[in-house]
């Protein structure tokens, strides 16, 4: 019998906060993960980058995740996100120039980084299966903070060996051409949701 998949993505968006390093700890880690990696960094890599997202989420400003578990959703759904990492993301053809000022007030100044991480999981996997009681959100919670912190913090249950495709990628690459609140609002961004609470 055929693999069956299931897919878990989640995609938050953070002001770029000057000398917090958050931004260049995130693209540091993506530029230093080695080409090949065995099962073990792997898990290891998205355990930082877990941590590091808990800790940001008080300061998330819009965010989205999906799990699902119907084997062609799952696939195409990846293929998708994958393609996010293959072509040049983004919204704009010249820096936006680096952020100033009070990034929680927002304004022109405002810059934003977005960060994804994607799995092609095994659905009968039973990290995957805990997963996807973890994600059984009410539909009135989806979009809370302490939604996006309670999966997080559930994240690292999973097995690596569960997964079958990762995916993770940080825009921008260099916080010279963060995001604007004009950028996150084209059509290409409809679906990062305003986190709420």
């Amino acid at each position: 019998m055929a693999v069956q998949h299931a897919i878990f993505a989640m995609e938050l968006c953070f002001p770029i906060v000057p000398g917090s390093g958050t931004h260049a700890t995130l693209v540091s880690m993506l530029r230093e993960f080695p080409t090949r990696s065995t099962a073990d960094e792997k898990w290891r890599f998205y355990e930082r980058v877990r941590q590091i997202l808990l800790a940001e989420v008080p300061r998330a400003y819009k965010g989205c995740w999906d799990f699902f578990n119907e084997d062609e959703r799952a696939k195409n759904d990846f293929e998708m996100w994958t393609n996010g990492m293959l072509t040049r993301e983004g919204a704009r053809p010249s820096p936006s120039g680096r952020p100033e000022g009070d990034p929680f007030r927002g304004g022109p100044s405002s810059r934003f980084m977005t960060v994804t991480v994607a799995w092609l999981l095994v659905q009968s996997a039973p990290s995957t299966i805990d997963l996807s009681m973890t994600c059984n959100i009410p539909q009135s919670a989806l979009w809370h903070r302490s939604t996006f912190s309670y999966i997080l913090s559930r994240m690292g249950r999973v097995q690596f060996s569960a997964i079958k495709g990762d995916v993770f990628y940080v825009i921008p690459g260099d916080d010279a051409w963060g995001l604007t609140e004009e950028d996150l609002r084209l059509e290409k961004f409809h679906y990062l949701r305003a986190i709420q609470g």
